[in-house]
């Protein structure tokens, strides 16, 4: 887990260096009569790139740890609530994405990996998602109850319900 919040935090500081060139990308894009000091082009797809690939690595990070969830026995703690964290922190870099989406237009988008970005923060925030609900479940104990019906009763049952069913 300490390995997918690391590849957050990464990826957010990606994110975040990446904004702040869109925002000047968007800014000159709408005062064509200013001459702003661009950035070279590069310098967001390779940032945004880096989060693309850092979020891919991220789900399929989590994709493993939700293996090995998955084979985790009932009633042992399995830090729901670390993967719920992680989700959440997801959402909020998808919410910067969405920002950035919203400031630039889907052509320019695509050309600098932002919707590939898209794609991948939200494969590993589904990823984080479906980790945190099997961490859950896997948390809870089993209740076990004692039954007064013997074997033999539920036995004879279950035959009478194939035989029904044939």
């Amino acid at each position: 887990m300490s390995i997918a919040i690391g590849f957050l935090a990464g990826l957010a500081s990606g994110v975040g260096s990446a904004s702040a060139v869109v925002e000047a990308l968007a800014h000159s894009a709408s005062a064509p009569h200013v001459q702003p000091q661009h950035p070279r082009r590069s310098e967001p797809r390779q940032a945004l790139r880096r989060a693309a690939t850092k979020a891919k690595r991220l789900a399929q990070l989590l994709e493993v740890d939700i293996e090995r969830l998955d084979g985790m026995p009932a009633g042992v703690d399995a830090n729901a609530a670390s993967y719920s964290a992680l989700a959440d922190a997801l959402r909020y870099v998808e919410g910067d994405v969405r920002q950035m989406l919203s400031e630039v237009g889907k052509d320019t988008a695509s050309d600098i990996g932002l919707l590939e970005l898209r794609h991948n923060l939200a494969a590993a925030r589904s990823k984080a998602v479906i980790a945190q609900r099997l961490a859950f479940q896997k948390t809870a104990t089993p209740a076990t109850h004692e039954g007064k019906t013997s074997g033999e009763a539920l036995a004879a049952v279950a035959d009478s319900m194939t035989a029904a069913m044939s």
